[in-house]
């Protein structure tokens, strides 16, 4: 990816390297990718390279396991290409592992064991971490009446931080689940989970293995990154899921959630959500709606890249109401819509609405081998953001996506986007595509070509991008 305008161009090389093995009780497979993204003016270099590697296997009918092996090594040059050389050098270099067993598979409860390691030295400090867990639950293919389930893990953080300096921090989870079906067509169900920690923690020094006592409530404005003292968590949840005639389902939530850190004050949440679903031989359609009281907390996300994204954030009332239909009498034709709308009470009161729609056709051969021949997708994305104060923002995306198949193993594309923010920023995009696919290799090349205009022309931007790509299935 190469952007040639504006204030800081840029040049990015990104590496994907995918591979998997499988073998009759046991398979692998790995992912490796490499990023170099430096800008023209040779001021920093950014390289990031990580290379994770996954195992799985299945030694018998009672018993699988699953290993996750990890390297990330990240290095900047903040001044490039001048004398300073490596003195003005960020390093970092992670390492981590994750494991998980699965035993007594065929009986009516199973019960798994987990653990993970972490250990991280380099840009924003050291640190290592290790969480071990234990779950008990009922077997989901016994069909029992009663499927409960019950959680516990234990952590534990050491090292430094830039910001924190010492880290020393356990945290502890207890977690249990309850669900019965009253009648046929209705289920119920409870949730409840509790979080104790303590001591000193910076996430900031640890990269996969994180804490789960500095992260928001669900809908809260935000957490925090540091913690000293002691914190404590608790969440609660009810349900009732009622199937209707056919394919009707309605399901209703309740839950409360509270949060408490020794240096900050208390965090309270409540929400009441109902979610109904329709499925029928061409027709399907679901409705959400949310409703979240407690200070600060974020329900509208807002609009992205505008200032009304902070001042639609924190509210004390919040209300969502979201709907899908979609229609498809056949694999030609498919169209569906998506609409929301929501509002929010707090400093300031915010109101937010989004009406999106798509439409795909694909044309096949009318005789011998059913085999796709044309396919054209299109994308039209539409939303505003207000507030009381009369900011209004509004955003436009439009896409439009070919593909010719002229044999069975030559695929080719063009594909189009433009974005428009309130007359103010415009982008468009313009994408090439040829590919060759056959039954285990697929090869393909793209090519894209950006444009960013803004009003007052201080971050036009020009990119181009090349991608070429390998696929090799054994």
């Amino acid at each position: 990816l190469k952007e040639s305008e504006g204030p800081e161009p840029r040049e990015i090389y990104l590496t994907n390297l995918f591979a998997r093995l499988e073998r009759n009780d046991w398979r692998g497979s790995t992912f490796t990718n490499y990023r170099r993204d430096k800008d023209v003016n040779h001021l920093q270099l950014e390289e990031e390279i990580e290379i994770p590697l996954y195992l799985s296997g299945s030694p018998s009918p009672d018993t699988d396991w699953r290993l996750r092996l990890l390297e990330n090594k990240w290095r900047r040059y903040n001044d490039y290409g001048s004398t300073v050389g490596d003195a003005d050098r960020d390093d970092k270099n992670t390492v981590y592992a994750s494991g998980q067993i699965d035993l007594l598979k065929r009986r009516p409860w199973n019960l798994r064991t987990l653990a993970e390691v972490e250990s991280k030295r380099g840009y924003q400090g050291d640190g290592e971490a290790a969480r071990v867990g234990l779950e008990y639950f009922d077997s989901p293919t016994h069909r029992a009446r009663w499927q409960r389930f019950v959680g516990a893990s234990a952590a534990w953080f050491t090292g430094t931080s830039a910001t924190q300096g010492d880290v020393d921090y356990q945290e502890f989870t207890l977690d249990g689940r309850v669900e019965t079906e009253v009648t046929a067509r209705l289920r119920v169900g409870a949730r409840q989970g509790f979080l104790y920690g303590t001591g000193a923690m910076d996430r900031a020094g640890f990269d996969y293995l994180l804490p789960r006592g500095d992260t928001p409530l669900s809908y809260g404005a935000g957490g925090s990154d540091l913690l000293d003292g002691d914190t404590f968590r608790s969440e609660s949840l009810l349900f009732a899921e009622l199937r209707g005639p056919g394919r009707l389902t309605n399901r209703f939530e309740a839950g409360f959630e509270y949060r408490e850190t020794s240096e900050s004050p208390s965090e309270e949440e409540f929400f009441l959500r109902h979610n109904l679903t329709y499925s029928g031989r061409a027709w399907s359609a679901s409705w959400n709606n949310t409703a979240v009281f407690g200070e600060d907390h974020r329900l509208i996300a807002g609009s992205a890249g505008s200032d009304l994204t902070e001042q639609g954030a924190e509210a004390d009332v919040s209300y969502r109401s979201r709907g899908n239909v979609s229609y498809s009498p056949g694999r030609a034709f498919e169209i569906r819509g998506f609409g929301e709308y929501a509002w929010a009470s707090g400093a300031e009161d915010v109101s937010q609405w989004r009406l999106r729609e798509e439409a795909r056709y694909s044309f096949f051969t009318a005789n011998g081998a059913l085999r796709r021949i044309f396919e054209v997708r299109q994308e039209l994305d539409y939303s505003n953001l207000s507030t009381a104060s009369g900011d209004d923002q509004d955003e436009l995306v439009f896409r439009l996506f070919n593909r010719f198949y002229p044999t069975r193993i030559l695929e080719m594309g063009a594909d189009f986007k433009y974005f428009l923010i309130s007359d103010q920023t415009s982008t468009y995009n313009v994408t090439l595509l040829s590919a060759v696919n056959f039954q285990k290799l697929k090869c393909f090349l793209e090519y894209s070509y950006g444009v960013a205009d803004n009003s007052n022309g201080i971050l036009d931007q020009e990119a181009h991008r090349w991608n070429l790509g390998l696929t090799k299935v054994f």
